[in-house]
C-alpha cells in the first residue's frame, strides 16, 4: 500500500479524535472561563466596595459590644440568633484593630471562597464524569456561592462573616461525614458534629444543620448508635440557645403552628435565585430599581422579556411561576434522595456533598417557614430579600451539582444539561453587574457615614432610624467610637477639626469640587453642606495616609471628606481594583458666602497641601 493510501485510511479516525477534542475543549473553556469571570469580579467587588464603616443594624449591636464586659458581650441574643463564634472575630476587631471592619470582611470573604472551593474541587474531582460536566460543576459552585446577587452578605462584614463562617462549617459537616462512611470513622463523625455546632453557634439557620447530617448520615447507613451523638448535642445546644444563656426569652417557641402555609412558604422562599436572576423582573417586577438597573446592561433586556414572555404565554404570574418551579426542584430532590437511599455503598462524595446542602437549605426554609409565617404574611416579598438569598442559592446549587454526578451513568442527558449549564452565567450576568452598581452606591454612602461622623455633623439621610437600629442606637455607638478612638474615630485627624492648619501650595493635584446639597444638622439646627468632587489628576502624589480636609476662609478645619467611588462608577463590575477618585465630605457650620477649600493632611506633620480646585463647569 502507498503512503498515500495510508494517510487517506488514517484519515477518517485521526479527524474524529480531533473533533472529539475540540468537543471537549470548547464547552470546558467555556465553563472554565465563566467561571474565571465571575470568581474575579465578585472578588474584585469585595476589595473595591466592601463597607469600611459600620452600618445597617451594627449600630445596635455595637452598644452591647462596647457597653458590656468580656464575656457577656460574646453571649448576647442577636435578633432571635447567637452569633457567639463571629462574636470572639468582633471583639478581637474591636480590642486590636480599632473596630476597622476589615477583619470581618476579611475573615468572612475567606470563609465564603473556602466554601466555594469546597464545591468546585468537590465537582472537579469527580473523575467518572467528562471533563466538561466538571467544568460545568465549577461553574455552578461558583455562582451558586460567589453571586454579586448576595452583596450585602458579601459586602457587609458583620454579615458576612455570620453566614459564610456557617455555611463554611456546613461544608466540613459534610465532608466529615462522608469520610465517616469512608471509613467507617466514628472520630469523623464527631468532627462533624462538632462543626454543626460551630454552624449553630453562627446564626440562626445553622440548627439545620443538624437534621441535614443525620439524614446525610441515614442515607449512608453509618451505624445507628452514632447517631445519638448529633442528637443529644442538638439538645444540650438547644437547651443552652433557648434557656441558659442570655437573652433566651426571645427565642422561645414559633407560636401556632400552620403546616400548610409554612410549606408553601418554604417553596416560595426556596425559589427565589430564579426571581431575583429572572422570573422577578416580569410585569409588575420585584424591585423596580434592580429592573431598571437590569435593562441598562447588555443581556438584561432579554432576561426581561423572557421573564415578560413566559408570563404572557402561560397566563400565570411570575410569583406562582417562581412557586411551580420551586416545587418541582424540591420534588425532584426528595425523589432523587430516596434513590440515594436504596444504594447508599455507591454514593460518591459529590452526591453526598450536593445532598447534604440541599438538606441542610430545606431544613432551614422550614425553620423559617415556621417561624416567621406571620411575617411573610404581613410582608410577602420578604420572602425573596437578599438577606435570605444565600441559603436558597445553596439548595439550588447542592440539586444542580446532584443531578451532574448522575450524568457519569446517563451520558444522554449531559447535552441537555450542559446547555443549560451554558445560559445560567448569561442569565445569572445582569444581576451581577446590577449588584456591583448596587455595592459601588452603598460604599459611597458608607464613606458619607465616615465623612459626616468625623465632620461632626449628623445627616439623618445616611443613618439608619428603624428597625435595623434607632436614632438613639445611632448616637450611642458614635459617642462610644468617638470615647475610645474606634472605627472612622481611630484616626486621630478627626480631633483637628475647628482647629487653625498652615497651608503649603501645591498644584500638582487637580480636583472638581462642588457642593452636593446644604441641609440642617439633624441634631443641632445648624446649617451644615455635603461636598462631593473627584481628583482629576495627581492621584499617585496622594499617600493612603493623608485625609482630605475642608478649610473656610480663616484656614479652620471645618470638616473631612473620604474617597468613596470609583470615578468611572458607572462600570462598577471590574476585573481590577482602581484607587478611588471619588469622595465625599460635609462642612459643619456652611455659610455661602465663605470660600472652601480642599486640602491634605499629611501624618506627622502640621501644615496642609492645599490642592487645586477646577471649576467642574
Amino acid at each position: 500500500m502507498t503512503s498515500t493510501a495510508v494517510t487517506q485510511a488514517h484519515a477518517p479516525p485521526l479527524l474524529r479524535v480531533w473533533a472529539q477534542r475540540v468537543l471537549i475543549a470548547v464547552p470546558t473553556l467555556f465553563f472554565v472561563g465563566w467561571s474565571a469571570f465571575y470568581l474575579l469580579t465578585t472578588v474584585c467587588a469585595i476589595i473595591n466596595f466592601a463597607f469600611r464603616q459600620p452600618m445597617f443594624d451594627q449600630w445596635r449591636m455595637y452598644e452591647s459590644f462596647l457597653g458590656l464586659p468580656f464575656p457577656e458581650n460574646l453571649l448576647q441574643l442577636e435578633n432571635g440568633h447567637r452569633p457567639i463564634v463571629p462574636n470572639l472575630f468582633r471583639i478581637a476587631e474591636i480590642q486590636w484593630f480599632s473596630a476597622n471592619q476589615l477583619v470581618q470582611i476579611s475573615v468572612g470573604t475567606a470563609c465564603a471562597l473556602l466554601t466555594w472551593f469546597a464545591f468546585a474541587a468537590t465537582a472537579w474531582r469527580q473523575r467518572e464524569l467528562p471533563l466538561p460536566a466538571r467544568a460545568a460543576g465549577v461553574l455552578v459552585a461558583t455562582i451558586g456561592v460567589l453571586w454579586l446577587a448576595n452583596a450585602r452578605m458579601l459586602l457587609h462584614g458583620t454579615e458576612s462573616l455570620d453566614t459564610y463562617l456557617l455555611t463554611l462549617a456546613v461544608a466540613c459537616a459534610a465532608l466529615c461525614t462522608y469520610r465517616a462512611h469512608e471509613r467507617r470513622s466514628f472520630a469523623y463523625f464527631a468532627a462533624a458534629t462538632g462543626a454543626c455546632v460551630v454552624a449553630m453557634f453562627c446564626f440562626g439557620s445553622g440548627v439545620a444543620s443538624f437534621p441535614a447530617i443525620v439524614l446525610l448520615a441515614f442515607a449512608l447507613r453509618l451505624p445507628a448508635r452514632w447517631l445519638l451523638l448529633p442528637a443529644i448535642v442538638l439538645a444540650v445546644c438547644l437547651t443552652a440557645y433557648l434557656y441558659v444563656l442570655p437573652g433566651s426569652n426571645g427565642t422561645h417557641g414559633f407560636g401556632e403552628l400552620h403546616p400548610l402555609d409554612s410549606a408553601l412558604a418554604a417553596v416560595r422562599w426556596i425559589s427565589a435565585p430564579l426571581v431575583h436572576a429572572w422570573l422577578g423582573h416580569a410585569d409588575p417586577p420585584l424591585d423596580t430599581a434592580m429592573t431598571g438597573g437590569m435593562l441598562r446592561t447588555d443581556f438584561g433586556p432579554t432576561v426581561v422579556d423572557s421573564a415578560n414572555w413566559l408570563q404572557a404565554a402561560s397566563g400565570i404570574d411570575w410569583r406562582t411561576l417562581a412557586t411551580l418551579f420551586s416545587a418541582a426542584a424540591v420534588l425532584a430532590f426528595a425523589i432523587r434522595f430516596v434513590l440515594l437511599l436504596r444504594a447508599p455503598r455507591r454514593v460518591k462524595r459529590l452526591h453526598a456533598f450536593a445532598c447534604a446542602f440541599c438538606l441542610f437549605a430545606l431544613a432551614t426554609a422550614a425553620v423559617i417557614g415556621i417561624g416567621r409565617l406571620t411575617y411573610f404574611e404581613e410582608h410577602p416579598d420578604q420572602l425573596y430579600a437578599d438577606r435570605y438569598l444565600v441559603w436558597p442559592c445553596l439548595f439550588w446549587t447542592g440539586l444542580a451539582l446532584l443531578l451532574l454526578g448522575d450524568l457519569a451513568r446517563a451520558r444522554k442527558a449531559a447535552i441537555p444539561f450542559l446547555l443549560i449549564a451554558c445560559a445560567l452565567p448569561l442569565f445569572a450576568l445582569p444581576m451581577q453587574q446590577v449588584s456591583a452598581m448596587w455595592s459601588g452606591l452603598v460604599f459611597k454612602m458608607s464613606q458619607r457615614v465616615a465623612a459626616s461622623a468625623r465632620s461632626g455633623v449628623f445627616d439623618a439621610e445616611i443613618y439608619p432610624d428603624g428597625a435595623d437600629a434607632s436614632r438613639a442606637n445611632v448616637l450611642d455607638s458614635l459617642e462610644r467610637f468617638r470615647q475610645r478612638h474606634l472605627a472612622m474615630f481611630a484616626d486621630s485627624a478627626w480631633e483637628r477639626l475647628g482647629t487653625h492648619c498652615a497651608v503649603e501650595q501645591n498644584n500638582a493635584i487637580e480636583v472638581e469640587f462642588k457642593v452636593a446639597a446644604v441641609f440642617a444638622d439633624a441634631l443641632t439646627g445648624l446649617p451644615a453642606a455635603r461636598f462631593e468632587g473627584r481628583v482629576l489628576d495627581g492621584m499617585a502624589r496622594i499617600a493612603r495616609e493623608d485625609r482630605l480636609a475642608i478649610l473656610d476662609d480663616d484656614d479652620t478645619i471645618v470638616g473631612f471628606a473620604e474617597f468613596s467611588y470609583i470615578a468611572d462608577d458607572e462600570d462598577a463590575l471590574r476585573l481590577r481594583t482602581p484607587r478611588k477618585r471619588g469622595f465625599d465630605g460635609y462642612v459643619r457650620g456652611y455659610a455661602a458666602g465663605q470660600r472652601y477649600r480642599l486640602v491634605l493632611l499629611h501624618e506627622g506633620r502640621d501644615a496642609a497641601t492645599m490642592i487645586r480646585i477646577v471649576d467642574p463647569g
